[in-house]
């Protein structure tokens, strides 16, 4: 069978544990444009094995110790590397399964398709067992799209595509998965909430009162959608409380890093 006509892009730096995984999903698809942001273990050469094509991640879009401070601009570059109209993202620990796959391949080849962005639905493996419940579920992410309609990537965590007004919007039935391990660190946990926090300072009128009551409603949300699953579901099928917890501590941390974003950072 052909190969489907998608640009997929990735992000990478020492993603070896992951990457095969994710690169085996995404095998049937006819460009995989790796961003790399200086790997030193086997990620480059799995890469490689895959016949991917490699690129650098722009030392413009990174801080001084090498990490990462603008993931749309590393994002933007697979982009602009892309060789067809259509593009596909995922990261280096997610996968889809064949059931996309096919779907993305139906959509390029079908000359009357008027969509040109589509949302996908996630599912979460959590430690190795796929979870039916969720509160950010059904968590549509606009994840695949034709560059014809003018999708770039903004915000420099986060982030997520912005596009012409005058876009048609699909959606899409199948999955992406995202692996979800006990061993979370609560170092890249607080990492993130300080940057989203010093962004929305920088970017939103009235930042302080909006971002706060943003944050409670955003906890709020994740309680009582998640009462709700163990009520209904159990906790058979439902993301564990101390995963949901992880998502609250999250928005608390932006919460903190809104009002005390000098102090926070000394600590």
């Amino acid at each position: 069978m052909s190969k489907i006509p998608v640009s997929v892009g990735i992000l990478t730096f020492n993603s070896g544990e992951t990457l095969e995984r994710a690169l085996e999903s995404v095998k049937d698809f006819a460009e995989i444009i790796i961003c790399d942001g200086g790997s030193t273990d086997s990620t480059l050469d799995i890469a490689r094995a895959f016949g991917a094509r490699i690129i650098e991640q722009d030392s413009k879009f990174k801080n001084e110790d090498g990490t990462l401070k603008d993931y749309s601009g590393v994002r933007n570059q697979c982009i602009e590397e892309a060789n067809f109209s259509w593009f596909l993202y995922i990261d280096s620990d997610e996968t889809i399964d064949d059931n996309l796959a096919e779907e993305i391949r139906g959509i390029v080849s079908d000359a009357e398709n008027k969509n040109l962005v589509y949302g996908l639905r996630p599912r979460i493996i959590y430690n190795g067992k796929r979870i039916e419940y969720s509160s950010n579920y059904p968590g549509w992410q606009k994840r695949f799209f034709n560059i014809k309609s003018g999708a770039r990537f903004i915000k420099p965590v986060h982030e997520r595509i912005a596009f012409n007004e005058d876009v048609v919007e699909g959606r899409l039935n199948s999955h992406w998965y995202y692996y979800v391990e006990d061993d979370f660190s609560l170092e890249k946990l607080t990492k993130y909430a300080k940057m989203e926090a010093d962004l929305f300072l920088i970017r939103k009128k009235h930042p302080l009162i909006r971002g706060i009551i943003q944050r409670l409603i955003i906890v709020l949300k994740i309680t009582v959608k998640s009462l709700r699953n163990y009520i209904f579901h159990g906790f058979k099928k439902s993301m564990p409380p101390r995963a949901e917890l992880r998502r609250i501590r999250y928005n608390l941390l932006v919460i903190k890093f809104l009002l005390w974003p000098k102090k926070m950072e000394q600590k």
